[in-house]
């Protein structure tokens, strides 16, 4: 009979498996981005997962966001996320953190305790705050950008946040970092110019489709993992 990670195992070896089962990943931001990403870290056999996010569900998540679903609304996501990811494996390492990251609460994370982290923050200072923290502490890290208002998973691309084009958010970040000496952070951002919408759509939210978020938050999750592995 095979076991939880028999497939994984077969793929990536007995010492990747053990690389991974020591790993510890934080992952801040649990939004459509976030949810696949840790979920992928989870089933892929990281054995300690820090979570950090101050929301609760909500009935608009349910589109995009793989911790939403009928019995979660209303749940902080690092609750329905803990559950959903201890049920996938009792033997997971958690770390609940439901709260906003600031200043203040940056050292209730304990970052330096973490092999890797992702940031999946929809706050552009909170970003900030966090990549500056993990590249003092040497602590690599990879950056979300958006996935909101695109149609095309095949333009994603992981580079340097110096070597970004197109993406409002990335031009953003890439001038912030750029500004406290930090230009070689990797991030996922889409090259994609958004589809223009009718004026009448347009209410100033941002207009999302179900697979976006899962295809970026899988492709930073492959990341993560074949770093750990090759680590």
């Amino acid at each position: 009979m095979e076991d939880f990670y028999d497939r994984t195992r077969r793929l990536i070896g007995v010492g990747a498996m053990e690389r991974l089962r020591k790993a510890a990943v934080l992952v801040v931001g649990l939004g459509g981005v976030g949810g696949h990403l840790a979920e992928n870290l989870v089933r892929a056999g990281v054995g300690t997962l820090g979570l950090c996010d101050c929301d609760r569900i909500e009935e608009s998540n349910m589109n995009r966001q793989i911790l939403a679903v009928s019995h979660t609304l209303g749940m902080y996501k690092t609750r329905a996320a803990a559950q959903r990811f201890l049920s996938i494996n009792g033997d997971l390492i958690l770390r609940e953190h439901p709260f906003r990251l600031t200043e203040k609460t940056l050292p209730e994370l304990q970052v330096e305790s973490y092999d890797y982290i992702a940031d999946a923050i929809d706050d552009v200072g909170a970003k900030i705050l966090l990549i500056r923290e993990a590249s003092q502490r040497g602590i690599p890290v990879i950056s979300a950008m958006g996935a909101g208002n695109k149609t095309d998973p095949t333009r994603f691309r992981i580079a340097s946040v110096g070597a970004t084009h197109t993406c409002p958010l990335a031009r953003v970040l890439r001038k912030e970092l750029r500004s406290v000496g930090l230009s070689d952070v990797p991030v996922l951002f889409s090259d994609e110019v958004p589809p223009e919408r009718d004026e009448a759509e347009t209410t100033g939210v941002t207009a999302s489709i179900s697979y976006m978020p899962a295809v970026a938050g899988s492709l930073i999750a492959g990341r993560i993992l074949m770093d750990l592995i090759k680590k």
